[in-house]
């Protein structure tokens, strides 16, 4: 009887491998299979998971022997590739998300169910657990040890029902399930059985625009600036790479495979080049290389692909100190709580692999984040809150001669996030977000406690490909250095800045005020659909002329990570369903025009074309679909941070410590470490109406003998809270 059964077994799994699946198994319900027969689809699945798992070694390996994937030391396209490249955490969970993927992909095949039915199965759930290993989590239990008073460099046991909330490493979460091609992983590509628009032919009809760029009148470059810093502290979505972390190259050989003309013949499921329009007047090639994120597989269940975040969620300065324990004992110097530094009180010299070398003196900043020298306006700010950890530690550590290395700088780390966390939500987002967001999200100032053990504040995956990128639009084409007199500037273009640090760290350090002058004096541009051309088209002059559209990254990588179209997230906001273009309601006429132009059907839009595209709504700098991700993805960042800042609790500060973090504005840090005389009060917003510069003197400041113990503090020092 056994081997009757069996016979029969491997009879249905030829059956199914033969014969369409669609037809043949929509008949065969796993809830009615006996459990023999469930066991060997399930280990069938299994076994093509491993099977997964080394052919990616094995083609891998070939790439890089063959030479098509290659580490290409010394120029822009390799150290891009260099700050996507995944972090041991994530490269270790990369294997169970290959086999998973694989696995689920099979089954699917082999019954003809969907997903959502295969999950429903009690039956195959049960056998996938037995099968299918997944990453261990951390449990509750863990936590116990951990402080109470400090956040974990990594994020883990934030919160201490869910450990890996927010944490390092983990996948992005969804406001809107996956929209995949083929339900399981592959790219959001079609639409009706037609092909999706380029995304180049996207963005040089919805991003490029041949008149003149338009000013924003009220908002100061800061507000850019700050959120790609900020960007940095809460998202990193690591990218595939090759044997010994090589450069993939999705567009090294010639010929008619799967992704059309000019890309290579093996399909190669790490990538996802973009076709170049025949009539593009700045590509020489006809594929601009795109290289997949890295899957992600948190489920320990049959799951579609997700995207993993290399770095904390929260706000919490891991752009300053790194997200793993390895990271920030690189950066400190293991005295007086302080950050190691280079002459020039700026950060240590880091690997040459995250930055070019243009100029005799110059080094690549090593900081806790490895995007630090992308661009001058980035490496300021990096500067700053380096500069402003050493200046805390080192005032600490005077006032309180008894603290060790360890508690010095664990307090210091603690006050530097709280400013980060107050200029985020108490001057950056009310520059761009409208009044009604602010209120209804509540990202206004906390009265009580603001925490919420019940909120995921993980990063959402449309918050990271497309609502946290409208700073793209607001992208100055030039850097410049704004001299004391507030007049004389001395400006290079951004393509000449990317990647290369000098404005940074040369004239060791000592024109960085200059530059940061520069980014709080002058308008930011205008947040629209336009993207500045130079900063639209980055032309890298490697040895394979490679150039990158900026936008058609953006829309690329939105289809790579399966996220829905436009239209699902106006549904999303509660806005009316819209069957045409004339029904985009939150649009300009010449706005529909240009997405009709482009796209087949209103369905087919991008989130983040149709997002960029909108208009501000009232009061706000943004358009109503982004106002909501953005507002809903801080809220969360803020109810689910244990440690929030304002929390009236052990992880927060006392009531007379929280009461001089309130006093200090983005303007009296900069003030403090920059060494300038005068500034604007808020840095997020052009002076007018008659208001001028503030004199540093005359911004208020911490006391931070608010941090002395209760114990050691004089008479006059008052007693904590």
């Amino acid at each position: 009887m056994l081997y009757i059964k069996a016979a029969l077994i491997v009879a249905v799994i030829c059956c199914f491998n033969d014969i369409s699946s669609a037809r043949v198994a929509s008949k065969v319900k796993l809830d009615v299979l006996e459990q023999d027969l469930i066991e060997v689809i399930v280990r069938y699945a299994r076994d093509k998971g491993e099977q997964a798992v080394n052919e990616k070694k094995q083609q891998k390996k070939n790439f890089f022997e063959t030479g098509v994937d290659k580490h290409n030391k010394g120029n822009s396209v390799r150290q891009l590739h260099q700050m996507k490249m995944s972090t041991p955490e994530t490269r270790e969970k990369e294997e169970y998300a290959v086999r998973s993927l694989a696995a689920v992909e099979e089954l699917q095949r082999l019954t003809g169910l969907t997903l959502e039915e295969i999950q429903g199965s009690e039956k195959v759930v049960t056998e996938w657990r037995k099968n299918i290993p997944c990453a261990s989590k951390l449990q509750p239990s863990e936590c116990k040890s951990m402080s109470q008073r400090y956040r974990t460099i990594n994020g883990t046991c934030n919160n201490l029902q869910h450990p890996d909330w927010g944490s390092a490493g983990i996948s992005q979460r969804r406001y809107l399930p996956a929209k995949y091609q083929n339900g399981i992983g592959s790219p959001r590509n079609e639409s009706r059985n037609l092909l999706l628009p380029s995304a180049r032919l996207v963005s040089n009809t919805v991003f490029a625009d041949a008149s003149t760029p338009k000013l924003d009148g009220k908002l100061s470059l800061m507000v850019m600036a700050w959120g790609q810093f900020l960007d940095h502290d809460i998202t990193l979505t690591p990218t595939a790479s090759g044997e010994e972390g090589t450069q993939i190259d999705c567009c090294a050989s010639t010929g008619s495979g799967r992704y059309g003309i000019h890309v290579q013949e093996s399909p190669r499921d790490d990538c996802f080049p973009i076709d170049i329009p025949s009539n593009d007047n700045h590509f020489k090639t006809q594929c601009m290389s795109f290289v997949r994120s890295l899957p992600a597989a948190d489920s320990c269940d049959p799951a579609r692909r997700e995207q993993a975040n290399a770095i904390t969620a929260f706000v919490d300065g891991s752009n300053v100190y790194g997200s793993s324990t390895a990271e920030v004992a690189s950066l400190r110097a293991f005295t007086k709580g302080l950050l190691l530094s280079s002459p020039g009180n700026l950060p240590p010299n880091g690997s040459d692999d995250s930055c070019i070398i243009s100029e005799p003196g110059d080094f690549c900043m090593r900081t806790g984040d490895v995007r630090a020298n992308v661009v001058p306006h980035l490496g300021a700010n990096h500067v700053l809150f380096f500069r402003e950890h050493n200046r805390i530690a080192q005032e600490l550590s005077t006032l309180n001669p008894t603290w060790d290395d360890q508690q010095t700088f664990e307090e210091t780390r603690k006050i530097v996030s709280a400013l980060l966390q107050q200029i985020t939500y108490y001057e950056w987002l009310p520059s761009i977000l409208a009044p009604e967001f602010l209120t209804s999200y509540n990202l206004t100032r906390s009265e009580g406690d603001p925490y919420n053990s019940s909120v995921d504040p993980s990063i959402k995956n449309s918050f990271a490909v497309a609502a946290m990128r409208h700073g793209h639009s607001q992208v100055s084409g030039f850097q410049a250095f704004l001299l004391h007199d507030y007049m004389t500037y001395k400006v290079k273009s951004i393509q000449d800045t990317f990647l290369k640090p000098t404005m940074v760290v040369g004239n060791a350090g000592n024109d960085v005020p200059q530059l940061a002058r520069w980014i709080c004096s002058n308008e930011s541009m205008k947040r629209d659909r336009i993207l500045e051309p130079g900063v639209r088209d980055l032309l890298f002059l490697d040895s394979n002329g490679h150039s990158f559209d900026l936008g058609a990254l953006n829309i690329q990588r939105g289809r790579d990570h399966g996220i829905p179209s436009y239209t699902k997230w106006r549904e999303w906001i509660g806005a009316p369903k819209a069957t045409s273009f004339k029904q985009l309601t939150d649009h300009s006429k010449r706005e529909k025009r240009l997405l009709e132009k482009v796209y087949d059907h209103v369905d087919d839009i991008d989130l983040f074309a149709g997002g960029i595209s909108e208009n501000d709504v009232k009061g706000g700098h943004l358009g109503r679909v982004f106002s909501h991700i953005l507002a809903r993805q801080f809220s969360e960042l803020k109810a689910g941070d244990r440690f929030f800042y304002e929390r009236p609790t052990k992880e927060g500060f006392s009531k007379r410590q929280l009461d001089e973090i309130r006093k200090v504005k983005l303007s009296k840090v900069m003030c403090e470490n920059f060494g300038l005389d005068l500034i604007p009060e808020n840095v997020f917003k052009m002076l007018s109406n008659g208001k001028t510069l503030k004199t540093c003197d005359s911004l208020p400041g911490m006391d931070l003998s608010k941090w002395i113990p209760k114990s050691n503090r004089d008479e006059d020092g008052g007693k904590s809270n």
